[in-house]
């Protein structure tokens, strides 16, 4: 127990324990949900809902420009497309878009707690990993939406901007405008107060 102790008490995997238990508790959410259900649907396809429906047709059929499908075109292509790509791995549309998002999410709070422990202590750095941990956003990090994929290009995004890897960066930036290009705007004007410039 002591190693087991040890073992988490590096402030890096209590980021990554803290994001495994933050997705632990929204799938058991999605299960307390599943038994308490008027339609008793099964706890794993609760997931696929609201606009996962979409990003999960568009992964399987691509853009279709008849019938009830013709209104994916609104979704943008870049999560679908990882999506496809996991699919090829697991066979399985549904697990390949919380996979992606599940994953994309780890690795965003880790690249988060990198980034403020450039410029705060450790303790700071694990404080404000848990505040972003709170966010109502985070409540949604297990869904199969581009929120998570998006904050990770996001996180990136900053990451190589403060490394002054300002071409790695404006890739990251336009991997964003193909995953939701209104909600960068928000981005840019923070680059904008906390450097002082925008990356170009």
């Amino acid at each position: 127990m002591k190693r087991v102790v040890r073992i988490f008490a590096v402030p890096e995997r209590k980021v990554f324990l803290l994001g495994i238990l933050a997705i632990f508790v929204t799938f058991l959410f999605s299960f307390c949900l599943s038994l308490f259900s008027a339609q008793r649907s099964h706890w794993f396809t609760n997931w696929e809902r609201w606009d996962a429906r979409h990003y999960l047709e568009i992964a399987k059929h691509s853009y279709q420009n008849l019938g009830e499908e013709r209104v994916n075109i609104a979704f943008f292509p870049l999560y679908p497309f990882f999506i496809f790509l996991f699919h090829l791995l697991f066979r399985n549309h549904l697990f390949s878009a919380l996979f992606v998002s599940n994953l994309c999410f780890l690795i965003s709070l880790y690249i988060l707690y990198r980034l403020l422990e450039k410029d705060f202590d450790k303790k700071n750095s694990l404080a404000g990993s848990i505040i972003f941990n709170c966010f109502s956003h985070c409540l949604f990090s297990s869904c199969p939406l581009y929120r998570e994929p998006f904050s990770f290009f996001v996180a990136c995004l900053f990451l190589f901007f403060k490394k002054a890897k300002v071409v790695f960066s404006c890739n990251f930036r336009h991997a964003c405008w193909f995953m939701q290009n209104n909600r960068f705007f928000a981005y840019s004007d923070i680059f904008y107060r906390v450097f002082g410039c925008l990356p170009l």
